[in-house]
């Protein structure tokens, strides 16, 4: 396949001479990345408080139970699309023997069979929406929930469609597609407000927002690069759903069974659960950051033919980040919680000075998990982690019952490391793979209904 879009080669000794001679170029994607996730955050602050201000507490709690829902139900509907599909591309692209015209079929089968699967379970959740309100009584909330669960099904599928642009590093294309959409939906939530339209118009104003986030982006994969929309296959789309749902289980064992830290404490101390959730509210932002400092690797590490030792340079770094953020939060943590959530918190200090040194373990954790996923071990990643979630959680409830929060707070700790050093035996077993083989056992993308041809 054609190699003009692979990143340019640069002169050793970049960055100190401890990452890679991609180091810069991914330096920057990950740097425009952050700026959209910053964006973001600020454009969507500015919609909830214009928003916020224009409702009663009624409406205002309203909208946004079903605004959490509509997010929710984004995440649901990227089904670990996003991840198997950046992998499955990245791996794609890296693939110098395959001719250019394959690749683009191979590209057009994973891009089409992703939206059709993320477009097929969003359809379900707003006919759900619209079902459930109608029959339970509340059809006047009817246009609100199911606008609200379509914007989150589009940006699902927005998302899945993304995995295209950060295969091919237009992370600034990606970057003005984001803020267009949040920028489109404060103006037109603002416009509402000011014409005093109320709830359903807001709700239709995401709707609209929604679509021409994905619009743009289905605009910039199937048209301005050449792709072909294909006509799915059932049997495609059932391989494509079984590739992506460990990605989608190790999301959940990562993230979901972490948030049910404070409603786990609820049933034993609602002050406690109190405190773990002012802490994650604090971990919330942090959190950002090795997101977009990772999934910016995919392109570069399924490049190396033996990417170990940028997966260990890369999670070094990247733990000393956030070792770094957790020393300074836990410095700051006696005048920021305070002064941010009330003099009535001054007892969650401690408990959120531990919380934050899970930073380090998840910042090089993020690192080691792309790896393994371009190596194909994502069902034992999955194993790994939802044993280490499910002991972290045994851990908190022990620590609450036999000290309090600050001792449960360990066990969020614990839970961190050890997932950590799981991820570590397996990159080593990686490594020790790879060296009997003679070289990396990343893989060239395999696409069901599209044959390999002969090189």
């Amino acid at each position: 396949m054609s190699t003009s879009e692979q990143p340019e080669a640069q002169p050793p000794g970049r960055l100190s001479g401890l990452l890679p001679s991609w180091g810069k170029d991914w330096a920057a994607d990950s740097s425009f990345l952050l700026l959209s996730q910053v964006l973001t955050v600020i454009l969507t602050s500015v919609i909830a408080i214009v928003i916020a201000r224009g409702l009663n507490p009624a409406e205002w709690g309203t909208f946004s139970a079903f605004l959490s829902l509509g997010l929710a139900v984004s995440i649901i509907v990227n089904f670990g699309m996003g991840t198997w599909l950046l992998r499955e591309l990245s791996k794609l692209w890296a693939d110098e023997s395959l001719p250019d015209a394959e690749a683009r079929a191979r590209a057009s089968w994973l891009s089409t069979h992703a939206l059709v699967i993320s477009s097929t379970i969003g359809a379900v959740s707003v006919c759900f929406a619209i079902v459930y309100t109608l029959a339970s009584g509340h059809a006047s909330l009817t246009v609100v929930a199911a606008s609200m669960l379509a914007y989150g099904a589009l940006l699902g599928s927005a998302t899945a469609l993304d995995a295209y642009l950060r295969s091919r590093r237009r992370i600034r294309l990606l970057v003005a597609f984001t803020v267009t959409e949040k920028a489109l939906l404060v103006v037109l939530v603002v416009a509402g407000e000011i014409a005093g339209f109320g709830v359903p118009a807001i709700a239709i104003a995401y709707l609209i927002a929604g679509t021409v986030r994905l619009a743009i982006v289905a605009f910039a994969v199937f048209a301005s690069d050449h792709l072909t929309f294909v006509r799915p296959s059932r049997e495609a789309l059932r391989e494509v759903t079984l590739g992506s749902l460990p990605f989608a289980l190790n999301t959940a064992s990562l993230n979901i069974i972490p948030r049910l830290d404070s409603f786990v404490l609820l049933t034993i101390s609602a002050t406690s659960a109190g405190y773990f959730a002012t802490g994650e509210r604090a971990l919330g932002p942090a959190l950002l950051v090795p997101v977009a400092l990772t999934t910016t690797l995919f392109p570069f590490l399924s490049r190396e033919t033996s990417s170990t030792r940028s997966v260990r340079t890369f999670a070094a770094l990247l733990a000393s980040v956030g070792l770094a953020l957790a020393v300074v939060g836990a410095l700051l943590a006696p005048v920021l919680i305070p002064w941010i959530f009330g003099q009535q918190y001054r007892d969650s200090i401690h408990v959120v000075q531990v919380m934050l040194f899970v930073l380090p373990f998840i910042y090089a954790s993020n690192a080691l998990l792309t790896h393994l996923y371009l190596e194909g071990r994502e069902h034992t990643v999955l194993r790994v982690t939802i044993a280490a979630s499910l002991l972290g959680t045994v851990a908190i409830v022990a620590g609450q019952l036999i000290s309090g929060p600050a001792v449960a707070a360990t066990g969020l700790v614990l839970r961190q490391a050890t997932i950590f050093a799981a991820l570590v035996m397996l990159e080593i077993g990686v490594a020790r793979a790879s060296a009997a083989q003679g070289g990396s056992a990343i893989g060239r993308a395999t696409v069901p209904g599209v044959p390999r041809e002969n090189p």
